[in-house]
């Protein structure tokens, strides 16, 4: 408890005053101290508690807030590369060989459905959700909440896609929803870098509040009655701080 006390405490704090200490602390202290303060015991699972911070608000309402700000201080980042998803157009080609209905959550500006489009076969069609302002500026876009169900959805698409799974405010409860929408033996692949695991203390925040180790992951989806499996991807860049990039697949 006295963990979650020193953090309300921390929150706050004026600006003028956090500032100060992440001056005179060693870069990155902060974010470390407030990281294992909000750890748990499992090394292969962590999420930020929106509840626990934000006790006395709207905790989902705030993180729908966050998530729609980070939206747009990254709007020209992007994460995943065309290669990979030549990469994996090939292999969903190669496995089903027909026209494939494919969803991507989380997709920004709207790249990934846009490479998924270009590559499938079949007059595949691909398009992409997200929650940020002026979507309709990005092709085959739309509102969506991924952390929703849609009832429309259910038991309808090949496979979806996501890198964006680690900003989910309850992953068990998106990912059931997920695997419902597929179809049977349909496929739902991630994206998992070393960024997405635990470990990785730089890399959680409340815009990126989930980190799960990509057997941690495994194993969730074993616990749905899910099998899954790994292609290997190219990380970004080439960048060793995002060594192993894997994608890991499950097969409803």
């Amino acid at each position: 408890m006295y963990k979650k006390n020193i953090l309300r405490i921390y929150k706050k704090l004026p600006s003028s005053l956090k500032n100060l200490i992440k001056n005179l602390l060693p870069r990155g202290f902060v974010r470390q101290i407030w990281f294992k303060l909000n750890s748990s015991n499992n090394n292969d699972f962590f999420a930020f508690s929106y509840e626990s911070i934000y006790k006395n608000e709207d905790a989902y309402k705030k993180y729908l807030e966050i998530q729609k700000n980070a939206f747009i201080r990254k709007i020209e980042n992007q994460w995943e590369t065309e290669e990979n998803i030549f990469l994996l157009s090939s292999y969903l080609n190669e496995k089903f060989d027909k026209k494939l209905s494919g969803v991507c959550h989380g997709t920004r500006t709207g790249k990934e459905q846009e490479w998924f489009n270009k590559f499938l076969n079949h007059d595949s069609y691909v398009f992409g959700t997200d929650i940020g302002p002026n979507l309709e500026k990005y092709p085959n876009t739309i509102n969506f909440d991924m952390n929703c169900d849609k009832l429309e959805w259910k038991n309808t698409f090949d496979f979806i896609y996501s890198n964006s799974w680690d900003h989910s405010f309850n992953p068990n409860s998106m990912f059931k929803n997920w695997l419902s929408h597929l179809k049977t033996d349909g496929i739902l692949i991630l994206n998992h870098s070393a960024s997405h695991d635990p470990k990785n203390f730089k890399s959680v925040s409340e815009t990126d509040p989930i980190a799960i180790s990509a057997i941690g992951l495994e194993n969730l989806f074993k616990s749905l009655g899910a099998t899954t499996y790994k292609i290997n991807g190219k990380a970004r860049n080439n960048d060793d701080s995002l060594k192993p990039w894997v994608y890991i697949c499950v097969q409803k």
